[in-house]
Order: structure tokens, then C-alpha cells, then sequence
């Protein structure tokens, strides 16, 4: 093989191998989950609101039950905040139904 070959075999295996680093890098980011403070979410005014007000230990307690009824991955923070996957908390829709869930002693009852 002369020099230029070489140098050609040399790109290729370089630029596979920085695929291969890229395709890590990319995967590697999607499997880790990012998980954010759920925060209850109510609809006043016709617009959602998210509260910024402290949670009950009921409240905390009845969500994770809802999380747990769908499927929701969830941590609990050392100070007691539920935690939740940063996808599911983008979907604000889903975030007011999992509140008012939280909030309804007759659904949480159906479900036990």
C-alpha cells in the first residue's frame, strides 16, 4: 500500500470511529433521563397554572400513587419532592390530569 492509500485508510477509520463516538453520545444522552420537580398543575381562568406552593404529605403521597397507577417512572428527593421524568413534566395537559387525580379521593379509592 503506498502513503496515499495508507492516508486514506487512516480517514476512514478515523471518521468511523468518530461516528461511533457521536452514536454514543447521542444514545447515551437519551437513555439518561433529566427528572424535575412535579409541581401541581391547575386550570384557573381557563389556563393552566403550575403552583409554586408547597405540597402536602397527602398530596405527595396520592401522587405517587397516580404515577404509579400510569406507569410513571418517579424519585423522591430527601426532602420529600416527587420527581419526575423532564418529558412527562412537558406535558402540561398530562401534568393537570395527574393533579386533579391526586386530588380525587373517590378515583384514588376505584384504583386500590
Amino acid at each position: 500500500m503506498n502513503g496515499k492509500g495508507r492516508n486514506l485508510s487512516v480517514v476512514r477509520s478515523l471518521f468511523k470511529l468518530l461516528l461511533v463516538l457521536l452514536a454514543i453520545s447521542v444514545t447515551g444522552g437519551c437513555m439518561r433521563a433529566e427528572y424535575v420537580p412535579f409541581k401541581p398543575v391547575y386550570v384557573i381562568d381557563e389556563k393552566y397554572v403550575i403552583s409554586e406552593d408547597p405540597v402536602s404529605a397527602e398530596f405527595r403521597q396520592n401522587i405517587k400513587v397516580v404515577l404509579g397507577f400510569y406507569g410513571v417512572p418517579y424519585k423522591e428527593a430527601e426532602d420529600g419532592t416527587i420527581l419526575v421524568p423532564q418529558r412527562v413534566w412537558s406535558d402540561t395537559d398530562t401534568m393537570w390530569n395527574y393533579t386533579t387525580k391526586a386530588n380525587d379521593p373517590k378515583w384514588l379509592r376505584q384504583i386500590q
